[in-house]
């Protein structure tokens, strides 16, 4: 038997053999669409199901004796398929039958994206970092390499800032709620 590093099944399911000194493990790994930050689809491949070949080979045994022509290939996909069913249904996923090479299952699975949000999915998503979060990173830098030598809350003021902002914004407004039922009395 040919020893394979990665098997594909088709263009979104593939199988890779993972070799470490002290055991070997198949990983099926499941290509999932995604939006990039541009607006653009792309792919990622995520892990949906392992297996160790002392498994694998243990239920090789066990059908080789009830059927001969059983292949050590057709037993791993199988319990790879049955692995990657139950972590769907783990998840509450209603199945469509037994298949598993539909994408929007995956896609559910995956990212667990409920109806609202496959609506906002249409759209245009932009992502990464915040003006807010990009000025904490540079405190914080400067901080580190001495160039600054603010007290760390002053650092990481950005974080906590708007927090405290508008909790501060929220308390003034409940307290002139209050002045105001106070003189209408």
């Amino acid at each position: 038997m040919k020893d394979y590093r990665e098997i594909i099944l088709d263009r979104r399911t593939k199988i890779i053999k993972d070799n470490n000194p002290i055991f070997i493990v198949y990983k099926m790994m499941r290509k999932i669409p995604y939006r990039s930050c541009i607006g653009t689809m792309r792919y990622r491949w995520f892990e949906v199901s392992r297996v160790y070949s002392d498994t694998v080979m243990e239920e090789y045994n066990m059908c080789r004796r009830l059927d001969p022509n059983t292949t050590y290939g057709d037993v791993l996909v199988g319990i790879l398929n049955e692995r990657a069913s139950k972590n769907m249904r783990k998840r509450r996923l209603s199945m469509k039958g037994d298949n598993l090479l539909n994408p929007k299952l995956w896609k559910q699975l995956i990212f667990n994206i409920n109806k609202k949000s496959k609506q906002m999915s249409k759209e245009v998503n932009t992502g990464g970092i915040s003006f807010l979060g990009l000025l904490t990173i540079v405190f914080i830098t400067l901080k580190l390499t001495n160039v600054i030598t603010w007290s760390w809350w002053w650092v990481l003021l950005p974080l906590w800032g708007p927090m405290a902002f508008m909790l501060s914004l929220g308390g003034i407004v409940l307290i002139g709620l209050g002045v105001l039922s106070l003189m209408r009395k």
